[in-house]
């Protein structure tokens, strides 16, 4: 009876198989939405809904580290562009009382550091599903918003500006999960979604969807 299940268990969590590891290499598309609250001056606070979503893209490659033929680590390396499709105040709105704490809306280019634990369920011998869930460190390296401006005639403006480089404000941390269709032993189709925790002004979900090639 021990041995019963002790094979059940072998079995289960998948250490009756070789696995190896693999690189893999991936690219999608994604939509953001900005989350956070912003302050309009005719109506008061106002919340994150009024905000819309904006495309964007990732592309990267990561490492999987198979520990069994269930259980895997992956730290992968990628380039990501969103747009959160935040609000947009103009000057016609607000006039000179307009100010930038009203403005959510950025686009942004980062390097982003994500690692995942993964685990792996067959449905056949070709098709199966992995799901990933883990953290992810980035840093932006550029990023563009509206601000207020004051023009050559004195006169206030609302203007598009590209942000200074700053490791400390620009550097991001946050959580994401996903899960992947896996077609065989080198395509997969994956939905991911990513939410940051530690800088307080970027609070953008992205959810995306994408192709996935190991090797």
């Amino acid at each position: 009876m021990k041995r019963i299940v002790l094979a059940a268990v072998i079995e289960a969590v998948g250490l009756g198989a070789c696995a190896q590891n693999r690189w893999n290499v991936y690219a999608g598309g994604s939509i953001s939405h900005n989350c956070q609250n912003y302050y309009d001056f005719k109506d008061g606070w106002s919340s994150g809904s009024q905000s819309g979503w904006g495309g964007g893209a990732l592309i990267g490659g990561g490492y999987e580290i198979n520990f069994n033929n269930r259980w895997s680590f992956t730290p992968a390396l990628e380039l990501q562009y969103i747009d959160n499709g935040g609000h947009k105040p103009t000057l016609l709105d607000y006039g000179d009382e307009w100010f930038t704490g009203e403005n959510t809306w950025e686009n942004a280019l980062s390097v982003n550091l994500p690692l995942t634990v993964g685990f792996r369920i067959p449905f056949s011998d070709k098709v199966g599903m992995k799901i990933d869930a883990g953290v992810y460190l980035g840093e932006v390296v550029y990023k563009s918003f509206y601000t207020k401006v004051v023009g050559a005639d004195s006169n206030p403006a609302i203007g598009r500006i590209n942000a200074n480089f700053d490791f400390s404000d620009n550097f991001r941390m946050g959580a994401l999960a996903g899960f992947s269709i896996e077609t065989g032993r080198h395509f997969s189709y994956f939905f991911r979604t990513q939410y940051p925790f530690l800088n307080n002004h970027a609070k953008n979900l992205t959810l995306a969807v994408g192709v996935k090639y190991s090797f």
